[in-house]
């Protein structure tokens, strides 16, 4: 049987009105509840030709269910309709039946009028009633086990923080005209951003769209702190398997969080996307950031107007009352708000004002209904209460954090705001913490940290596993804002943090960009530095604290004898696997540094550079352009006796890294760019035949033309000549080229429309706004509130 319990009344009134419109073949309209006289359902007959009655009942007993029927006679009578039905959301036995058949038998040809929750079961599992399911999401959302799944690494790849209080979450949504807009524009495009302010629901959307996606087969990649690359890498070759990827807050928090590199990985990653029709991207944005990366980057800002991915702005605006209604009155019921609560909203239609307020947000809303929130609060105040955080939405987390929560605990929360915008490991935040408060006049005798974090939980933050390691963030991302709004104007505890500092993060968080330089030189000077400790979770792609104490002293130029040995012994320690595990930090140190002055002399360099199994051993794990630096930097300060030996070493390893360059030639982001007009005997896009083998032999001379350039640096003249004749005798059929080369020709055939002309209007204010929808809001809220 489906889970009816997630749905509220409204929503059990809306699908037996669907139920009934299938079994019976009539079309029927609803009516206000509280006003309708014993109608729910009504045909659209000028008289009350047929008349259904709902009851809501899932969650009361059956006697209970009675009782509301006997009311209900009365007002049947004086309807006198020709037929009459019952459609309840309870499962009754033959005896119940009859005794609901009796009370209305002169208005119902059979017992049949009265549909039970067996009936509306039987009818929803019926194939061909399957987009009844589908348009009640939350039905659908359970009916599919796809929540039961949510640990299934097969289909949710590393989505632990997303997921984490899904079951709890998903009660609470309500289907928008954001949601469908948002499946509409990835069924097209295959790429969306959800841009919009803090709060709007642009998380809650995107969950609900991936859930969508999941139960159509659709592996689910996520991340929520930038590490794009990774999440490309990680993609599934298989350019059949359907795949979709989440980026939240892909571009940070705050603007100067939005990195340089940023738009390009997501303008390639996009690109990916958009060539492969297995495959789809979602991005969430607040809409501030978004607009200043577009200023910050005119390649992004041209990708954008551009069209290659389309932008849906969450603007509450834009959400109708109806949707914000629904989601008021959702939170109220999920969260058994009682009578009393629930009245002091209804009266004089109180709910008006709320979902009317220019400063209506889902958050809010969150907040304000939950039972912790408003319990010493008056029912009669209650609606004020609301009011008062719609009026001054800044109070929300003044209030909690100022009034509400312990002096520790606030030490915690400035203290995780210190490490992380997103999540961070329950060990990691646990040693930072024990450090601040032994700075504190605070008694240790006590576990503090577990006594907090059970204070703070579902107030402040949250507690997520993660594959069995507990992970802890904010409960949401408000609480980052509040908390950056004091963190850096309370110079006293931020003085203080940084003197407890224990992590090499909390330095990047602790400082300004323009005291950061002088806070690293400082640990340096007096030893401090090595001290630091490396979040293995964080996306630095840095395994140790000894890189990156080298990396700043090569930033600064630093030179003292006193780092002479330290850095001896990293060089002679660098192996294939710590390059690997750095990524481009410890290769550009040596590449870019070392080789130069005023390093190379003053700390000793030239004794390594002799050293032909040291040399190899570099080699072999950089990339070509790097390899190519590597050469001409040893070109210049090798002896001549080891330059017989090293001229050997690069003519290898320059050919060997010619096949890796040729194998992650991006050749699917060549194939897109290019005009296939240019490739055919008319207009492509008359299906006029295309010329594939000219297609391929543009991608060989792209390939060739990217590599002589490369090589074109390299000082050393014997080994650029040598390369350069390798190059063009290259056997391209070899590397499989053409077969690749075909694969993304068809997915170029079939890539999506991005038509300018696309008639985008219908999404706007006409669909999402429509006309007066006073009486289906009173019909919302004009209701027994019985839970």
């Amino acid at each position: 049987m489906f889970n009816y319990s997630n749905l509220d009344d409204i929503e059990l009134e809306e699908l037996c009105k669907d139920v009934m419109e299938r079994m019976l073949n009539i079309k029927f309209r609803s009516f206000r509840a509280g006003v309708d006289g014993g109608i729910d359902l009504k045909d659209y007959d000028s008289e009350n030709n047929i008349i259904v009655q709902v009851k809501h009942y899932i969650n009361s007993t059956v006697p209970m269910l009675k009782s509301s029927l006997k009311k209900e006679v009365e007002k049947v009578d004086k309807l006198n309709p020709n037929e009459y039905y019952v459609c309840c959301t309870k499962e009754l036995g033959p005896n119940d039946i009859k005794d609901i058949y009796n009370l209305f038998k002169k208005y119902m040809d059979s017992e049949k009028n009265i549909i039970t929750l067996k009936e509306i079961d039987d009818l929803l599992r019926e194939e061909r009633n399957i987009d009844i399911v589908r348009k009640h999401y939350k039905l659908w959302l359970y009916s599919s086990n796809i929540l039961s799944e949510i640990n299934n690494q097969n289909t949710f790849i590393d989505c632990e923080t997303l997921l984490s209080d899904i079951n709890n979450e998903s009660k609470y949504y309500v289907r928008t005209q954001a949601y469908d807009i948002g499946i509409d524009i990835l069924e097209k495009f295959g790429s969306l951003i959800l841009a919009g302010s803090p709060g709007v629901g642009k998380t809650t959307i995107s969950k609900m769209i991936i859930l969508y996606y999941a139960t159509l087969g659709y592996r689910v990649r996520y991340t929520t702190n930038g590490d794009i690359d990774n999440i490309k890498k990680s993609l599934s070759v298989d350019r059949e398997l359907n795949e979709i990827i989440l980026l939240d807050d892909c571009l940070g928090q705050y603007y100067f969080k939005i990195k340089e590199s940023q738009q390009r990985e997501l303008i390639d990653i996009i690109k990916y996307v958009n060539n492969n029709k297995s495959k789809k991207i979602i991005l969430n944005s607040r809409i501030t950031i978004l607009n200043q990366a577009q200023k910050k980057s005119q390649e992004f800002e041209n990708f954008v107007i551009n069209k290659k991915v389309r932008i849906h702005v969450m603007d509450m605006d834009n959400i109708s009352l109806v949707e914000k209604a629904r989601i008021l009155y959702n939170h109220l019921y999920f969260n058994n708000v009682s009578k009393e609560y629930y009245d002091s909203i209804k009266n004089n239609k109180n709910y008006n004002r709320i979902i009317s307020h220019r400063n209506y947000n889902p958050r809010i809303i969150e907040y304000v209904t939950q039972k912790e929130r408003y319990k010493n609060i008056e029912p009669s105040e209650y609606f004020d209460f609301i009011l008062s955080y719609l009026d001054n939405p800044q109070e929300i987390w003044r209030i909690e954090y100022e009034e509400r929560i312990d002096k520790i605990d606030r030490l915690f929360m400035l203290t995780l705001f210190s490490l992380t915008d997103t999540t961070i490991s329950e060990s990691v935040i646990e040693e930072c913490f024990n450090k601040r408060i032994l700075e504190s006049a605070i008694d240790t005798t006590v576990n503090n940290f577990k006594d907090t974090i059970i204070r703070l939980n579902k107030s402040m933050i949250k507690i997520i596993d993660n594959n069995g390691t507990r992970e802890i963030s904010v409960l949401n991302p408000s609480v980052n804002d509040y908390l950056k709004s004091i963190f850096y104007e309370n110079s006293a505890e931020l003085e203080r943090i940084r003197e407890s500092i224990v992590y090499f993060d909390q330095i990047k968080r602790c400082y300004s960009k323009d005291s950061f330089d002088e806070a690293i030189k400082e640990r340096i000077d007096n030893n401090r530095f090595l001290c630091l400790k490396i979040n293995k979770l964080s996306n630095m792609n840095i395994v140790n604290i000894q890189t990156l104490w080298i990396y700043y002293i090569c930033k600064y130029k630093i030179l003292d004898e006193k780092h002479k040995q330290y850095i001896h012994n990293y060089i002679e320690n660098i192996d294939n696997e710590s390059f690997k595990d750095d990524e481009n930090i410890r290769k550009r140190l040596f590449i870019y540094n070392f080789l130069e002055e005023p390093f190379f002399n003053f700390y000793n360099i030239d004794q390594y550079v002799i050293k032909k199994e040291f040399i190899t051993k570099i080699y072999y794990s950089v990339d070509l352009e790097d390899l190519v630096s590597l050469v001409n930097g040893l070109y210049d300060r090798a002896n001549n006796e080891f330059l017989y030996d090293f001229y050997d070493i690069s003519v290898s390893c320059i050919q060997e890294e010619f096949e890796n360059y040729i194998d992650k030639f991006n050749i699917s982001n060549f194939i897109g760019d290019l005009d296939f007009n240019r490739y055919s005997n008319g207009n492509y896009y008359d299906e006029f035949e295309l010329d594939e083998d000219g297609i391929y032999s543009d991608v060989k001379d792209a390939i060739i033309a990217e590599l002589e350039e490369i090589i074109e640096n390299i000082k050393y003249n014997v080994i650029r000549d040598i390369e350069m004749v390798y190059i063009n005798n290259i056997n391209f059929d070899e590397y499989n080229l053409k077969e690749h080369v075909l694969d993304a020709i068809e997915l170029k055939k079939g890539e999506r429309d991005y038509d300018d002309d696309y008639e985008y209007e219908r999404y706007r204010e006409d669909r999402l706004i429509g006309t007066n929808y006073n009486n289906e809001i009173e019909n919302i809220f004009n209701r027994d509130f019985n839970l």
